[in-house]
């Protein structure tokens, strides 16, 4: 077994101390990607389902030895998609190695991600990790609309309307999206996502500013269906009682 197969099992297995002893007789270790498969150790760490034991020592360890926190993972069948291993933090809803991750220098707002070219926010909203996406808000993550609806941050909701009501068009940009969402695809989007993680009082906001509960997201859910596949009784309820099914 080649000594990064040999990294990765002892990353698998929480093995701290081979992990250590690895890198110590193999210093390119950090830099170096499994032949079958395009990703760094770091990567490794921050796989799903995440929340490893030791996780972020062993992360901390790849870094201090020399690992590239921006590292872009190759996907095999899809070649926009580049994610870094904050994407994939974001994505397992894993706090303390997206916190590590983001202190050593990540790019918060980093492009290419699986779901629409997203940025890390956007993959912990759509993946229901409601904990990374108000982390990465927090350090300063630049939001829209359905990313604050998705995180539950009813503070931010309000900035993405104008004076008349208006969804103002910053409510569906992204810094990596060439073009913002149009306004009313923006507002029916941050309705679905705030019924997708259980946000009843942003979703019944957005209800009264014209969120269309009918319409149908690019993966072909509704917002109730949204909210029925993550079992949030409290929105499921208070959708039936408005007629949605």
């Amino acid at each position: 077994m080649k000594p990064i197969e040999q990294a990765r099992e002892a990353i698998e297995q929480s093995d701290m101390e081979r992990l250590e002893a690895l890198i110590e007789s193999h210093p390119d270790l950090p830099h170096l990607r499994s032949e079958d498969n395009d990703r760094t150790l770091l990567h490794t760490i921050a796989d799903y389902p995440g929340h490893k034991p030791k996780g972020v020592e062993m992360a901390r360890l790849v870094i201090e030895a020399g690992a590239d926190v921006n590292a872009r993972f190759q996907h095999g069948q899809n070649e926009a998609v580049k994610e870094t291993p904050l994407h994939w933090a974001a994505s397992n809803d894993d706090v303390d190695l997206a916190e590590l991750l983001l202190d050593e220098g990540a790019d918060i707002d980093i492009d290419c991600g699986v779901i629409a070219n997203g940025t890390p926010i956007w993959n912990a909203v759509i993946f229901r990790c409601v904990n990374a996406a108000r982390l990465l808000i927090d350090r300063g993550a630049a939001s829209n609309l359905m990313t604050a609806a998705g995180a539950g941050r009813r503070d931010m909701v309000d900035r993405f309307f104008d004076e008349d009501g208006n969804v103002t068009e910053s409510a569906g940009a992204l810094p990596c999206w060439d073009e913002p969402r149009p306004p009313q695809t923006a507002l029916d989007s941050a309705f679905g996502l705030a019924c997708r993680n259980g946000h009843t009082t942003i979703a019944r906001v957005l209800y009264e500013r014209g969120a269309d509960p009918d319409w149908v997201n690019p993966a072909g859910e509704t917002a109730f269906l949204q909210a029925k596949r993550g079992n949030h009784k409290i929105v499921i309820d208070w959708m039936k009682a408005r007629g949605e099914s």
